[in-house]
């Protein structure tokens, strides 16, 4: 597998930025452009499907303006919040177009967080896009586990006391479901900067109580005329309604649960996933 590192500079919210880009296959090929979910990085998320994936398809995985490699604003004007975040994608897909680093005909594989931003981007991105790929996605559920958001979202909580809670075993293995290894780079995360980004993020998106507000609950999904696959957890720990399989399930898209029990399903469930994308894209 070929995964080749680079970064596009571009202008946002009147900075220059650097969008950390990971690509998976050869650019003859055709393009997934693959969005990670809260507390990750394209690399991160993707590594392990791209090695099923990438003998047919370019995986074009980015760091979200904040997150991982990529330049992290922190003026009080950079909220995290879902105009934000679905301004970054449009102004990236569009840049990333122009340079030749997308095609102008791609797949989206949008997980968790990003599921908003890419349903809330559609109507301004339908010409671009062949099919949709959800993965227990945000954007459809009006609440998300209290005991994440009791932490996340306290504004009591400050960064050396967060790290002190997400320490315990039962936080980080027994409810985000992450390996010794995954919890040693949550860590780094939060000492290198990305606290902050995290804060802002949940704190304009849901309250402590884990009530998702309403600006961050899209209400248009049904006007997505292109193919749209869903791939759940079995059990979803982080949204644990899964409103987001009566959306599919009303809208006749394709649906495929996985046997899984927490949140954090695309890079632990590699070849599962990978099975249910080729099936779907072919």
């Amino acid at each position: 597998m070929d995964a080749v590192e680079l970064f596009m500079p571009m202008r946002f919210k009147g900075k220059n930025v650097s969008v950390h880009i990971t690509t998976y296959g050869k650019n003859s090929k055709k393009q997934i452009l693959c969005l990670h979910g809260f507390g990750s990085d394209g690399r991160d998320s993707f590594d392990n499907v791209a090695k099923y994936l990438s003998k047919d398809y370019q995986l074009i995985a980015i760091d979200w303006i904040g997150f991982g490699k990529t330049t992290r604003l922190l003026r009080k004007m950079d909220n995290y919040n879902h105009r934000y975040m679905s301004s970054f994608l449009e102004k990236f897909i569009t840049i990333a177009i122009a340079k030749k680093i997308l095609k102008k005909r791609f797949s989206i594989f949008a997980v968790s967080m990003s599921g908003l931003m890419t349903g809330m981007l559609y109507k301004r991105i339908e010409k671009y896009l062949e099919s949709i790929i959800f993965l227990n996605p945000a954007g459809f559920d009006k609440e998300i586990s209290a005991k994440f958001s009791v932490v996340m979202a306290n504004p009591l909580l400050n960064q050396e006391k967060f790290l002190r809670i997400i320490s315990k075993d039962i936080f980080w293995k027994q409810f985000l479901g992450l390996k010794d290894d995954q919890k040693t780079e949550l860590f780094e995360r939060f000492n290198n900067g990305e606290f902050d980004v995290f804060v802002r993020c949940v704190g304009n998106s849901v309250s402590i109580t884990g009530r998702v507000k309403e600006t961050h609950i899209y209400h248009k999904y049904h006007e997505i005329t292109v193919p749209v696959l869903m791939i759940a957890s079995k059990k979803d720990t982080m949204i644990t309604e899964q409103e987001y399989l009566k959306t599919a399930a009303k809208n006749n898209w394709k649906i495929v649960q996985i046997e899984h029990y927490d949140h954090v399903l695309v890079d632990q469930k590699p070849t599962e996933v990978a099975n249910a994308v080729k099936k779907f894209l072919r």
